[in-house]
């Protein structure tokens, strides 16, 4: 990861023009800039892993609270599929499944499932906002579907190199570190 300057520099000393070339002299490398610390590839790792813990965080607070609110049939999860004209059976399927994306996403040896749970709730969310829209519910509600989409989304595009589904032919990674 060397860059190479290939300028060439005109000094002047005691009147006199010299021109340097500097094309056979690599640059440092963009680590070792402590001043630069977002461009180098630790800090950038480091910066990339806080952030999917913190979409990932929120992510699974609210399935997790979304999810018990479904399975225990609250009335603030009632009242929502009422305003949207949908059957209170419906808090019967999509707690468990919230709760089990809780689980796939945390759980660091599930990339398969965890791609699913990440399929999953962008269905729920993009079926959320849509159903809102279809029922003239109010901007805060509407909006609030396509908030949680984009944590998902975050924490989705994120994601660490060992939690990604590979290839056929790609090695084995490593469990991501907690």
């Amino acid at each position: 990861m060397w860059n190479e300057r290939r300028i060439q520099v005109t000094q002047v000393s005691n009147g006199t023009p010299h021109r340097l070339n500097l094309s056979r002299f690599p640059a440092a490398p963009l680590s070792s800039n402590p001043g630069n610390a977002f461009r180098s590839e630790k800090g950038t790792t480091m910066v990339r892993r806080v952030f999917y813990w913190i979409f990932t965080a929120l992510l699974a607070a609210e399935l997790l609270f979304g999810g018990i609110l479904d399975v225990l049939h609250k009335p603030a999860a009632l009242n929502i599929l009422h305003t949207l004209g949908y059957p209170a059976y419906l808090c019967t399927i999509l707690g468990p499944a919230k709760l089990l994306a809780v689980c796939a996403l945390l759980y660091p040896r599930t990339r398969l499932l965890r791609e699913w749970a990440y399929a999953g709730v962008t269905f729920n969310m993009l079926g959320a906002f849509c159903s809102h829209i279809a029922a003239h519910d109010t901007i805060p509600a509407t909006v609030a579907p396509l908030i949680l989409l984009s944590l998902a989304i975050g924490s989705y595009l994120l994601r660490p190199a060992a939690c990604r589904l590979r290839s056929a032919g790609e090695p084995a990674a490593s469990p991501p570190p907690h």
